[in-house]
């Protein structure tokens, strides 16, 4: 019976270079998603709201992909400063996205016809929950700002509190 895991399949290490790749199409996202954001005048084109969701689906993936891979290096080795440093890259891009979910979440909530909308897009239509969503929270939402700020001190604040006590945890002996 083998009992120890391998997550060849997910990358061959962090400094396999499928590792790296992703974590540049992950900060690509962010940047592309920032654009498609301070662009856009109203979430109404049918092609924007597409590619809104594109992005964000690809962020989302490329991230599983990379956090997952590193905590659970990091569970079994936990004095590894290269995972550490790997997380808190991660985290960065992370505490970058945030803002820009919520300004596009916000977006798309001027929506007016959804179901126009998705009717006329198979993506959309995939993603009608979301809008619909998106639409509830909005009266909830902060400025721009004060939503950066919340995520840039979640990053900074509350996961770094709790990787400090799992990684404490850890190491007692």
């Amino acid at each position: 019976m083998k009992t120890e895991w391998n997550l060849d399949v997910i990358y061959k290490g962090i400094e396999d270079p499928k590792f790296e790749e992703d974590f540049k199409k992950a900060k690509s996202c962010v940047k592309e998603l920032e654009k498609m954001i301070t662009e856009a005048k109203s979430a109404t084109d049918d092609a924007w709201v597409e590619d809104v969701f594109v992005q964000m689906e690809t962020f989302t993936e490329l991230m599983e992909s990379l956090y997952l891979y590193v905590e659970l290096c990091q569970s079994v080795d936990t004095e590894n400063g290269a995972l550490m440093a790997q997380v808190n890259r991660i985290m960065k891009v992370l505490s970058a996205f945030s803002p820009l979910e919520s300004a596009a979440m916000k977006l798309l909530a001027t929506i007016d016809d959804v179901d126009t909308l998705a009717n006329k897009s198979e993506v959309v239509k995939e993603y009608l929950h979301i809008i619909e969503r998106a639409k509830e929270k909005a009266k909830y939402l902060l400025s721009d700002d004060a939503e950066e700020m919340i995520a840039a001190m979640s990053m900074t604040g509350s996961s770094a509190w709790s990787q400090l006590q799992a990684f404490l945890s850890s190491t007692v002996a």
